[in-house]
């Protein structure tokens, strides 16, 4: 679904690069695996050192998988990458807006905020949001 002019963009995002810390660490264990097979002189440390540069690559291709919006009018899970629309809730069909956070997410202020619809649809999730709570309060103010 494309913004109309008459829909006005009150905020859009991708997920926190910090969403995806949990693949920097695996990263960060491979690539040390293979330095120290590497100053070891063994053989194989390529094989390490391509993994880690692979996990790295992922994490940049799954935050950009998902794009999410608040349009005046609805609020709207897109893919990043061909444009198209995955879900989406229109503002007056919202029935309640819950954050959702653990003790990691809390440390490096993400969360997901939980969009439930007054339809028994499923809740549209915006999963790992930077600033959480003021992204929920825009939300919020869109509200009738």
């Amino acid at each position: 679904m494309v913004v109309s002019t008459h829909d006005r963009i009150i905020w859009q995002g991708y997920p926190a690069w910090s969403k995806f810390a949990w693949l920097y660490l695996v990263s960060v264990a491979a690539g040390a695996r293979g330095l120290r097979i590497l100053w070891q002189g063994a053989t194989g440390w390529e094989s390490w050192l391509a993994g880690a540069l692979a996990l790295l690559v992922c994490a940049a291709c799954l935050r950009r998988w998902a794009q999410y919006l608040i349009i005046s009018t609805r609020v709207v899970m897109r893919n990043g990458y061909t444009g198209k629309d995955i879900q989406t809730i229109k503002i007056e069909d919202i029935a309640e807006i819950t954050l959702s956070q653990g003790p990691i997410a809390r440390f490096f202020n993400i969360g997901t905020l939980v969009v439930h619809s007054k339809s028994d649809s499923s809740p549209l999730l915006l999963q790992g949001l930077r600033d959480p709570e003021i992204i929920k309060t825009r939300l919020e103010a869109c509200r009738p």
